[in-house]
């Protein structure tokens, strides 16, 4: 069997290209790596990772999966806070008035169609 150089020139220039974006995925993987621990600290230094799950963080965001996963469970957390800090922030904004001896609270058009910007 007789296999042209043109042939060969193809499948040189196919396997060199596999290994270049072979070598190009293990540097972004890497660089990944390498960040995970920062990003572990930011957590936990913005109170929103317990200190005492650090390993357990940098395990799971190692997995593409489980730094999902995590980071969908963050975000519900972060938006049920929200919700709170917003409920709060509804009540003193208000204007009470005294009507029949109960207190009722109104919010401004302006402040709600604020706060439905952000989903409450």
């Amino acid at each position: 069997m007789k296999v042209s150089p043109d042939f060969v020139q193809k499948v040189v220039a196919y396997v060199e290209k596999v290994a270049s974006e072979g070598e190009q995925r293990a540097a972004t993987q890497q660089e990944y790596e390498n960040a995970i621990p920062g990003v572990v600290d930011s957590l936990i230094a913005t109170g929103l990772l317990d200190p005492m799950k650090k390993q357990a963080a940098v395990d799971a965001l190692k997995d593409p999966r489980k730094a999902l996963t995590s980071l969908q469970k963050t975000a519900e957390q972060v938006k049920k806070e929200a919700a709170k800090v917003a409920d709060q922030t509804v009540k003193r904004m208000g204007k009470a008035e005294k009507s029949a001896g109960t207190r009722k609270t109104e919010v401004k058009e302006a402040d709600q169609n604020f706060l439905r910007s952000f989903g409450f």
